[in-house]
């Protein structure tokens, strides 16, 4: 798997005027690609019709289960959403969303959960997309990455949010209670 380096992205840029999406288009890249830059963000989510909360939503619609790591990726040319979650069974399930159409599919059953994401997932009281709004509220823009996941030993929701301006920003949010703790250029 190879994953697109910014300064690659930079110099086509410079030099021709590429898009993301054309390099990828082209074959320069092979799927899935991490978006690392506010201007691939931007290239990325010009061809996105869903929000990242709208496709938890797919998501969990398609598998039944609770989202705990959400985040824009581009395949083969196109972005899709890539859900992580745990179902009802306790299973850890990788679902993909089509960004453009929002149709969901399970695309990789990862076993049992880990005990420590079970463990965040059954303390968080809050869900991802009511830290989605925390955040977007905070501070306004499109978000492109959201997680539950370990801070120096407590648990947050981290949001990537990627604002008018062009910054990319990240905003950590308590799952116990939905309040900002911090936000920082990312």
């Amino acid at each position: 798997m190879k994953y697109l380096q910014p300064s690659a992205i930079a110099s086509a840029l410079r030099a021709g005027g590429l898009s993301l999406i054309s390099m990828v288009v082209m074959g320069s890249v092979s799927a899935p690609v991490y978006a690392e830059s506010p201007a691939q963000w931007q290239a990325a989510l010009q061809q996105t019709r869903l929000s990242l909360s709208q496709a938890i939503d797919a998501a969990e619609k398609a598998v039944p289960g609770r989202a705990f790591d959400a985040q824009l990726d581009i395949d083969d040319g196109s972005p899709r959403f890539d859900v992580d979650l745990i179902t009802t069974q306790g299973d850890h399930v990788e679902v993909h969303v089509n960004a453009g159409t929002g149709a969901a599919q399970q695309h990789k059953n990862k076993g049992s959960a880990s005990s420590k994401d079970r463990k965040r997932l059954d303390a968080s009281k809050i869900t991802l997309k009511q830290a989605l709004d925390a955040a977007l509220k905070h501070t306004p823009g499109t978000a492109v990455d959201v997680e539950l996941g370990n801070d120096w030993g407590r648990a947050v929701i981290a949001v990537d949010v990627l604002t008018a301006a062009g910054q990319r920003m990240e905003i950590k949010v308590n799952p116990v209670d939905g309040t900002v703790i911090s936000a920082k250029v990312d």
